[in-house]
């Protein structure tokens, strides 16, 4: 389905953690810890409106990492299609959603981007790698879009962070309690239910490819889901309502929480302050 709403008002999809795209999960390579090396780039230096280079590209393509409304917007220009969407990176590791789309497209598709589970930085730009190791883009700062009468010019050009976004941005959880360990990812795969019982039949499951989706009893959700090389989490999520029902909302505990816990049969959520958010129990 096309949504050929104008992007002059602000990309409400990809605003914070819990309100992203408005379209299907894209892409399923499965997502893979980064490994070490000392000199990743900062999140923050993702940010910017990038020209792509990429196999199976015929047209001119940018992609706009950060927004002048929220450094976690994605938006992918190419001629007369407009993406957008979420994102999320941190030691190296990148994880993106397009969810909403207008113009002359088929779809979120855009597999250099959302296969991507990596960055690095190449010269005066930065590399895209997929989980076999593949650079799957090459972004650089050259060009920028060509204008369009139907969307804002502040998706054209340059996004700057204030130095509280890029703090925040750059920032890295505070660590587990002690003696709590985070969670690998086999660990975590699986359908999850809140510990109470509901008759609506709120969950969360937690797939292989990297997807993940849910419902608190009577909204459905959905998004994808990495662990960084330290064990920690990041998540993009769909848009939820919200909860009208008798249910549990185990979709924003995981959206919220920057660790993953598993003791035996049950899931722990800890937030970035290793505070304790929510538990869930395995079905």
């Amino acid at each position: 389905m096309t949504i050929r709403a104008a992007l002059i008002t602000p990309l409400l999809c990809a605003a914070v953690l819990v309100l992203a795209g408005c379209g299907g999960i894209s892409g399923d390579q499965p997502p893979e810890e980064a490994p070490a090396n000392d000199q990743q780039p900062a999140a923050s230096e993702l940010v910017g409106l990038w020209r792509v280079e990429a196999d199976g590209l015929d047209v001119d393509t940018w992609v706009q990492l950060g927004s002048p409304f929220s450094p976690s917007d994605v938006t992918v220009w190419s001629q007369d299609c407009t993406q957008s969407g979420m994102w999320r990176a941190r030691s190296g590791t990148l994880l993106t959603q397009l969810g909403s789309w207008s113009g002359a497209c088929d779809g979120p598709e855009q597999p250099w981007l959302v296969n991507a589970t990596r960055y690095a930085a190449s010269g005066d730009g930065m590399v895209l790698i997929d989980a076999a190791g593949e650079e799957t883009a090459q972004l650089t700062i050259n060009g920028e879009p060509p204008s369009n009468p139907t969307i804002a010019d502040e998706f054209r050009e340059q996004p700057e962070l204030t130095e509280e976004q890029r703090v925040e941005w750059d920032s890295t959880p505070a660590p587990l309690p002690e003696g709590v360990e985070p969670a690998a990812m086999d660990d975590l795969l699986g359908r999850w239910v809140p510990t109470q019982h509901y008759s609506t039949d709120p969950y969360l499951e937690l797939a292989e490819g990297g997807t993940w989706t849910g419902s608190d009893g009577c909204n459905e959700v959905g998004g994808r889901w990495a662990l960084t090389e330290d064990g920690s989490l990041l998540t993009v999520s769909g848009a939820q309502t919200l909860i009208g029902c008798e249910g549990h909302d185990l979709s924003s505990a995981m959206a919220q929480a920057a660790w993953l816990v598993v003791d035996g049969e049950r899931l722990a959520f800890y937030g970035s302050e290793g505070e304790l958010l929510d538990e869930a129990t395995r079905t």
